[in-house]
């Protein structure tokens, strides 16, 4: 907008110029002549200064750029006037604002990681430590179980052969009956 109301002032200039110059001099050539090298001088010299204030504008723009780029979030982008160019460095300062947001998320999920990682290696530690004492208890139970296995197994053993002694007995108390048996009815013959 203001390269074109700058265009317009210097049309303006000139058709003013070249009216003045055709007043004061009867001359089409020369005031044609005049208005043209004035035309040239004022659009060389508007045109410098305009382009010299875009090219430095977006330098700026491209130097953040750069540094943003390389890590660095720190600068702020400077907002000089109301023009297209401004709109451009808003965007982009909207844009470092969100990266700067999303920085500070980023740092704030990786704490929370790293205390759930401090947790959960407190709680694997209780885990491996609860393991060791279930397998020492394990081991433990085992080891009694094995002794009551060997108590049994003799025990069984005890009363296989208190069994068999006792099937001897009733044996030779069945013989000793017969015998008895025998020698009353011997007796009573």
């Amino acid at each position: 907008n203001q390269l074109i109301l700058s265009f317009l002032a210097l049309l303006f200039i000139v058709v003013v110029v070249v009216g003045v110059v055709n007043r004061l001099s009867d001359d089409f050539f020369l005031s044609q002549a005049i208005s043209t090298a004035l035309a040239l001088t004022a659009g060389i010299v508007f045109g410098s200064i305009f382009s010299r204030s875009i090219v430095n504008r977006l330098t700026g723009l491209s130097n953040v750029a750069r540094e943003i780029s390389h890590g660095d979030l720190s600068r702020d982008i400077s907002l000089s006037s109301r023009d297209e160019i401004r709109d451009l460095e808003e965007a982009f300062a909207k844009m470092v604002d969100d990266l700067r947001g999303m920085l500070l998320d980023l740092k704030t999920v990786a704490l929370q990681i790293g205390e759930t990682n401090t947790s959960l290696s407190k709680l694997v530690r209780k885990a491996l430590a609860s393991s060791h004492e279930i397998d020492n208890t394990a081991r433990a139970i085992a080891k009694g179980s094995e002794e009551q296995t060997v108590i049994v197994q003799k025990t069984s053993l005890s009363l296989d052969n208190g069994l068999s002694e006792m099937d001897d007995m009733v044996r030779q108390s069945a013989e000793t009956a017969s015998k008895a048996n025998i020698a009353r009815i011997k007796t009573e013959q």
